[in-house]
């Protein structure tokens, strides 16, 4: 699952920093993107790390990231 959460966050990524993001929602200018990661169940240590991880990187970048479980 790591693999694919990576994954799925790179291409999120290159979807904001590219620019494609404000071609497709130009209200979004101005704004800080936000990635938000809906899960069903807790994180667990790796996954949660590796969110921190990505969350301070990103943060540098301009860019929020956040885990919400959803219940």
């Amino acid at each position: 699952h790591l693999k694919l959460l990576r994954e799925k966050l790179d291409v999120y990524i290159r979807f904001i920093e590219s620019g494609e993001l404000l071609e497709v929602v130009p209200k979004a200018r101005g704004r800080t993107p936000t990635i938000r990661i809906i899960g069903s169940f807790a994180l667990a240590e790796q996954g949660a790390r590796l969110i921190d991880q990505a969350a301070m990187l990103l943060k540098g970048a301009g860019i929020e990231l956040e885990f919400v479980l959803r219940v």
